[in-house]
């Protein structure tokens, strides 16, 4: 497996803001951890069908299970989320296919 330094952007949510992840690749399989302070963000139908575009695949995985506590009294600091990732990758977005990455 290899960890991708590189940063791609991967698609935009509904808020306008840009979701830009550095990624694991394995072959035609990335996997990337998709988080947000205080809680989770949702995972929609729309967010999964862009990433079913954006990578040409309909095999995608969304795993709940990153939760980090921050702070005792304000939880500032906290990372909720999900493990998302994407097999039987057939198109790769904004130039993700040219690793430069390390093992």
């Amino acid at each position: 497996m290899i960890k991708i330094t590189k940063r791609f952007i991967i698609l935009s949510n509904d808020d306008g803001a840009v979701l830009e992840q550095e990624y694991y690749r394995d072959g035609d399989s990335i996997t990337f951890d998709w988080t947000a302070m205080y809680e989770p963000p949702v995972v929609t139908l729309a967010f999964l069908s862009e990433l079913s575009q954006a990578f040409g695949t309909t095999d995608i995985d969304v795993a709940r299970g990153i939760h980090e506590r921050g702070c005792d009294t304000c939880d500032y600091g906290s990372i909720y989320g999900h493990t998302i990732s994407i097999r039987n990758i057939t198109r790769w977005p904004n130039g993700a296919d040219q690793d430069n990455g390390t093992q």
